[in-house]
């Protein structure tokens, strides 16, 4: 395998720094978005993520939307069904998981499939996204430059 430059750029509080988030979503060949599934504020601030890339990218990039803190089963109120709809609808070239940072799990959702990357680069991409994801434990937003 090639080497990959990975930039973690944390975005909670990025409403008060638009430009930053801009600049980080030109730049960017791939986009982790995390959110916390014990807050649906922090899912719909997921989804508006989302619309900003696909709206600069054009939905040619690769995405991997995560639902951190499934050990907080209690206190969740971002559910299965929402997040199906919200992948299905928004984020159609997504793959989605759900996390515990603090369990250090990651577990496949099966209400949400991958979907498929035609091009080789950016399975590649998602590759070293998803080995980023692995080694973070705080919740990122991040991306691989060229």
């Amino acid at each position: 395998g090639g080497k990959y430059l990975v930039l973690i750029t944390d975005t909670a509080g990025s409403r008060s720094y638009p430009d930053l988030l801009e600049d980080s979503i030109r730049s960017g060949d791939g986009f982790i978005i995390v959110f916390a599934l014990d807050d649906v504020k922090s899912f719909k601030e997921a989804i508006e993520i989302q619309q900003e890339i696909l709206s600069t990218k054009g939905g040619k990039c690769p995405v991997v939307l995560v639902g951190n803190k499934t050990d907080l089963v209690n206190e969740r109120q971002v559910f299965p069904p929402m997040i199906k709809e919200v992948v299905n609808q928004c984020f159609r070239t997504s793959i989605y998981i759900e996390t515990s940072a603090k369990l250090k799990k990651k577990h496949n959702n099966p209400s949400s499939e991958r979907k498929p990357q035609n091009k080789r680069e950016n399975n590649r991409i998602m590759l070293c996204l998803l080995r980023a994801l692995v080694e973070q434990t705080a919740e990122i937003y991040s991306h691989c430059p060229n």
